[in-house]
Formats: C-alpha cells, structure tokens, sequence
C-alpha cells in the first residue's frame, strides 16, 4: 500500500492504494481521519496490508502516528520519496496498465491525493519495466464502510489470526474455521475475517448457503473430499500465466480441474431443498458453472488437441506431435535412433557377455554402467572407451553407442526447440482464458470457505447454530445482543488437563444486551473467573455471525450487526517507541472514545490498573459516564473496581446491568464456576487466587492482616485522607490563634478565624462533626 497524508485547516487528508500483484488488482480510497488515525488502521486491517510506502516528513507528529498505526498492525514501512508522488504521467501509465478504458475511470483520477499513492505504487513496484503487465490490471474503489471496522487491538484481543505464541490452529478463529481444501479458499477466508459484512441481505444469503452444506452431509462431503481436495492453487496458476512463466504441466493441471467442473455443477444439481435457497444456490453457483464451462470450451479443444495427455499421466508432458509435420517428422527420427541405442546396448551385452547398465545424462549422453569386477572382460575390445570409474561403478560407450548418442542429442535440441515454439503458443493462448480463471477461482473460494463453515459447525463439541440477524440500520427493531448458552469457539476446542486427565467441555452463559435497557453491562468478581473469556467471547461470536458462520449459541439467538468492534484488553509497554503500559492503555481507550457509535460493540477489560487505585477508578467511572450517554454503544467492561457497580444503582443509567462470575470461596481455598449471575460481585478473592498460585503462607497471613485493618479504619474512622485533611485544618487553626496579639483588633482576627473554620467544615463531613462536638 502507499499512503499520502495532506493536512489542511486541521483537517487530516488520506489518499491510499493498494495493489495485489497477484490478482493484478489496484484498489484506492480516499477519507478524512482524526488525530489517532483510526480510519487509516481499520483500512489496513480490511485489506491485510503487509507493507507501506509513504513519505515521512522530519518531526512531523501526524506522520509519527502513523507510523505507530502501521507499527501495531505489523506492517512493514518502506520510505518512498516525495517525487514519487507526482501525478505527471499517471494517466498515461494506468492507460497502459488497465484492462479497460481510462475513461471508465474519470472519478477516481479526479482525487489527486489517491493517484499520488497509485503513482508511488506504480514507481516503487517498477510496473512499467514489465510488458505483461499492460492491460491486466483493474482499478477500483475500496469502501471502508462496507464492512464492519476493525483495528489491530481488537484483531489481537478476539484472536482472529495466527499469532507466534499459538501452540495449535484452533487457538485464534481463523485456525478453528479453516478446513479449506484449497488454497484460495484458505486465503479468501482470512480476507473475510478482516471483512465482516454490514448488508444484512449479504450476511442472510451466507447463512442460506451454509445451511444447504450443513442438510446435505453426502453434497458437503463429495464436493470437499472428492473434488475441492484434488484442485491445484488457481490463483498461483494464473499468475503464472501472467508473468508467462507456465508450463505444460501447468496446461495440465489446469485441464483436469475444468473437466472436473461439470461434476461439480452435477452435484449442486442434486440438492433438494426450500425452492428460495435452491433458487440461490442455481444463481450463485450452478448457472456460474454452466458459462465457465461454455467460456472453457476452446481451452479443452487447445489441450485435447496439442498436449499428448496419455504421456501426462505417467508425469511427461509433451506436445502431440500429430499437430506439426516438422515435429512430427523429428519426433520419428528421434524414436528411430532411440530404438538403434537400445539395439545397441543388448548387442553388446550379449557379446560381452556382461549385465551392463544403459544409462543417461547431460554430460555423457547415452552410456553403459558396469561393476570394477566384470570391467575386465570389456578390456581389449576394439570400441571400448572408458567414461571413468566412481565407487566400483566402471562408466563406458563404445564409438557406435557414442556416434548414435551425439544423433540423439542434437535431434533431440532440435525437437525440444520446435516443442517450445508450440509450447509459447499454447501458452499465450491459455492466457487468454485468465478472466475465466479468475471468476473460477472466486466461486470455488467461496465455496471451499462456506463448507468449511459448514463443517465445523456440524463437527463443534456442540454444534453450532444460525442466528437471527438484525440490521443496525434497521430503526423498526431494538438493536440486541441475545445469545443463549454462548460458548468461546475457540476455547471449548481446547482440550484442558486437570490433574493429569484430559478435560474438555465449555460452561456456556447466557447473554442480554438490549439497547436502551441492558447495553452497558459491568462484570466483576475474581480473576481467573472467566471474565476476560466472556467478554471477548461476545465479540467474536458477533463477527462469526457477520462473516455469515453460524455461531457456538442454541437456537434463537439474536444478533444485531455492529459497525465496528473497538477493545481495549490488556496493554504492554513499547520501550523502544517510549510508551508506557499505561499510556499505552490510555491510547487505546482514545481511539474507543473518538470511533465509537451507538451502532458499535465496545469490549473493555480492566481498564485503569496501570495507575493509581484513585486515578484508575475516576478514569473508569469517566470513561463509563461518556460512553453510556454520549456514544451510547453496547458496551461491556470487565473490572475489578467493584466501586464502579455504583454507576448502575442510579435512576439516571437504566440501561446498566451489573453482573458477576461466581464463585464459592472457602477458607483456604475457591472455587470457580465460570457461570455468570445478576448483581455485583459481593466481595474479593485476590487472597484466594494468591493461595492456588502458592504463596507463602507468611505473606498471605501479612496480607489478611493488612485487609482487616483497612476495612476496620474505614469503618471506624472514615477515609484517611479526609482524616489527614481534617487534622491539617486544625492544626493550622491552632498556630493562628496563637498567633493572634491582644489588641484592638483581636476580636476580628478570632471571628475571621472563626468563619475561615467554618467554610472549611461546609465541604468536610468529618471537619464538621469535630466541630460540632466541641461546639465551634
């Protein structure tokens, strides 16, 4: 990708283009951004960028933000120069580049920040220095808004993509959904992890798909097993086909997938179910099928015609050389002194009466092979020629097996040169056929993934569900979130070993978000309670059902889309970019609060730990207080300021639900049910996770101890800093009064002081009732 940043009247302009090499595809968007550059990381996120060109201007703070954006979402950034960004010959180069005409195009070459990075990209890829790139290319406009935003943080906190420390596939979704046969569909699939749709009729007509791969297991099966396993890489076909780098054996392969297609389309044909999702199924797949095979016609009669395809299964890909009278003619002469060879080699076996072998290379040509021991009776004869001797291995000709050798070489170059002059035609030929290949290659991705879908639900621990989607834009309906007897996807996957048994199952919750009544929901009890779980469990099952997977719920379960999923769980420090864990949690949390909507999910973990216990909690209660009546998002936030479960007692935030893990706790010991009940957590189990995670028993006691004192000082005495504040008016009192001279102007000093006491006490409750009861 190449990114331009024009900033006028405080306003920050991005112009990007992307390009894929592979499927000749450039896509450009342009947009306004904020100062966190969240837009910019949501379109990378999208495309799945992997390296950025862009013109860093020295000490610039926007630039430097960017590269932090980049930075988090694992892209590699390459300095492009500020020349590189001029449009002089933009036209000029797209006209050549594109498949189409520059005049379908007019709108996109009017923005000038978006040809500058279509311009860079042009230069730094070098696209003009390669002729096969003329006329290949498309050019189109990205939407961000077509599907729901997603950026680095939430990539990361829902595990949607591999990540170095996974120590099996089924730890992040895309590992877990990924039964893909082919390798476009594998690809394709990561694509719509990163690209969940916001059209609810798009979403709906996946899950219809689905559904017909899930009812008919034999359909599922046949077109996985027997047909998807056994297609080659299109798309790595096709780009060999560009760059003109293919083979025969490419032909081939190409070859037997498109006579595999009418089978394909046959078993499609076979599917009985609803007429409205059979009708589907014809329009998207089935009368696909029927113009590919039409449009492949040609290329069949081309390989049927020119490649010998009898040669093919036994690996040797050859030209049929029926087609030509040259080669033909050389084919013949070729065979001929072959056969004189093989003549050649029993004659003289049988005269020497040795096993020698016949054997072949680039250097010696045809030669014979025989043991140091039998070498002997071969010494004296008039044709003898010794080739040298390697590991008791004695390699020989003699001048007619030479003579006949060199004939063989030289008609052999001579058909080989002929070969690759046909060879280079049916080449360019099959080029031809690339649009075909490419509409192909889409079809059997989408396919592959949405049978991969179909086969993980059905093989979950517990199969998986379809829910009932709703559309945010949707005004007529109030926006929810209920999922019953949610489970993690990923989670109940794993298999857990409890005291050296191997334990697996998931404890499934219920969950109610109902916009206006229950969208702000505060979790609170122990860690390792399932806290973290839940809530990120919410977040991807909304994108699963998005993607159009059906989701690890039962049946009835409702989801309305969401614009975009934003996350702030768990944050680590950057050292080398100078940023704290807690800054780094503060930018996180800042990108939420200038991105949210209220058609968004917003997913918060322990927000405001990395400072102290006073700031964190007003951070907490601030943030909560702004998202529950400016942005108004479903929101849930797990936390351990159980001061925060406040919030939801007051008439003015109805919409708050407090809710809890359970747990039983016991002397020395606690118990985690991982199941979620109504109400804040009643107290704190920090002690008891501190005694499974072994701690000595000295420092637990100290520990108990320090707890005791604390929740007996507030009971007794108050907050102790409202007590510090207390004893520091008064003693500040005191040293005026004693300060104060008997003179004409005592009495006024002592009311002054007097009122200066009592306007302190007007804000102190503490200050007040000591004064109250010794009567100032």
């Amino acid at each position: 990708m190449a990114i331009q940043l024009v900033q006028k009247d405080n306003v920050n302009t991005i112009g990007c283009a992307f390009v894929n090499t592979s499927l000749r595809r450039i896509s450009v968007c342009e947009f306004f951004d904020n100062d966190q550059f969240s837009n910019l990381e949501a379109a990378i996120v999208q495309i799945g960028a992997k390296e950025a060109l862009m013109y860093q201007e020295p000490d610039s703070y926007a630039h430097n933000k960017i590269v932090d954006v980049l930075k988090r979402s694992d892209v590699v950034l390459s300095d492009a120069k500020k020349s590189h960004f001029k449009t002089d010959t933009i036209e000029q180069d797209l006209s050549r580049l594109l498949k189409s005409s520059i005049k379908n195009f007019l709108e996109i070459l009017e923005k000038k920040h978006v040809m500058g990075a279509v311009a860079c990209l042009i230069h730094y890829l070098d696209m003009m220095g390669d002729q096969n790139n003329y006329g290949y290319y498309d050019l189109a406009t990205f939407d961000l808004d077509q599907f729901m935003k997603l950026d680095s943080s939430a990539v990361k906190a829902l595990n949607l993509v591999p990540q170095p420390t996974d120590t099996n596939k089924s730890m992040n979704l895309f590992g877990l959904l990924n039964h893909c046969r082919t390798g476009m569909g594998s690809r394709r699939l990561m694509q719509w992890i990163r690209q969940p749709l916001l059209n609810i009729e798009l979403i709906n007509q996946r899950h219809d798909l689905v559904s017909v791969f899930i009812e008919d297991t034999v359909l599922r099966k046949t077109i996985q097993d027997e047909h998807f396993k056994k297609i080659p890489d299109l798309d790595r076909l096709i780009k060999r086909f560009q760059k003109v780098r293919a083979n025969l054996e490419d032909l081939v392969k190409l070859y037997q997938f498109v006579v595999r297609i009418p089978d394909i389309q046959k078993c499609l044909s076979t599917f009985e179910g609803e007429e409205h999702i059979k009708t589907l199924l014809d329009e998207k797949y089935t009368d696909n099928f029927t113009c590919v095979i039409e449009d492949f016609q040609r290329f069949e009669d081309l390989v049927e015609t020119t490649i010998d395809l009898k040669a093919a299964q036994n690996n040797e890909y050859l030209i049929n050389a029926d087609i030509d009278q040259e080669l033909k003619e050389l084919k013949i002469e070729r065979d001929s002194i072959q056969s004189e060879i093989e003549s050649t080699y029993e004659r003289i076996n049988k005269q020497f009466n040795i096993d020698a072998k016949l054997e072949k290379n680039k250097q010696l040509g045809y030669h014979m092979q025989i043991s140091s021991k039998d070498e002997k009776n071969m010494r004296g004869g008039s044709n003898y020629i010794s080739l040298g001797t390697i590991q008791s291995k004695v390699k020989f000709t003699t001048s007619e097996l030479q003579e006949l050798s060199n004939e063989y070489k030289i008609t052999s170059e001579k058909y080989d040169a002929k070969q690759s002059s046909l060879v280079e035609q049916c080449i360019k030929i099959a080029a031809s056929f690339i649009p075909v290949m490419e509409i192909v290659s889409e079809l059997v991705a989408e396919m592959d993934i949405l049978i991969s879908f179909a086969h993980q639900s059905l093989n979950a621990q517990k199969p998986y569900t379809r829910p009932i989607m709703q559309s945010h834009k949707d005004t007529s309906k109030v926006a929810k979130m209920e999922l019953l007897e949610a489970r993690h996807p990923c989670l109940e996957s794993q298999d857990i070993v409890l005291n050296n048994v191997s334990v697996s199952g998931f404890i499934p919750n219920d969950v109610k978000m109902i916009q206006g009544k229950s969208d702000f929901v505060i979790i609170t009890g122990p860690n390792m309670g399932g806290k973290s779980t839940f809530i990120r469990m919410i977040g991807v099952v909304a994108l699963m059902a998005q993607i159009g997977c059906y989701v690890p719920c039962n049946e009835g379960s409702t989801v309305t889309t969401r614009d975009c999923i934003l996350a702030r769980v768990g944050a680590s420090d950057s050292q080398f970019r100078g940023i704290s864990t807690f800054m780094a949690e503060m930018l996180e949390t800042a990108t939420i609060l200038q991105n949210a909507t209220q058609d968004s999910l917003i997913i918060i973990d322990e927000l405001g730990r990395g400072t102290s216990t006073f700031d964190g909690f007003g951070l907490a209660w601030a943030i909560s207080e702004h998202i529950i009546t400016d942005k108004k998002s479903m929101t849930v936030f797990a936390t351990h300021f159980h001061e925060l479960t406040a919030i939801g007692d007051e008439d003015v935030y109805p919409n708050v639900c407090n809710m809890h893990v359970v747990a039983e706790a016991r002397e020395n010991s606690i118990t985690m049910l991982y199941k979620l009940a109504q109400g804040p957590c009643e107290k704190s189990f920090g002690i008891h996770v501190a005694q499974l995670a072994k701690f000595p028993d000295q420092v637990v006691q100290v520990a108990k101890r320090k707890v005791e004192e604390l929740e007996n000082a507030e009971e007794s005495e108050g907050d102790p800093k409202r007590i510090r504040h207390d004893e520091e008016v008064m003693r500040d009192a005191l040293r005026e009064f004693c300060l104060i001279k008997q003179d004409e102007h005592m009495n006024e000093k002592l009311q002054a002081l007097k009122q200066k006491i009592q306007d302190a006490a007007s804000s102190d409750a503490t200050l007040k009732s000591t004064l109250d009861k010794i009567k100032v």
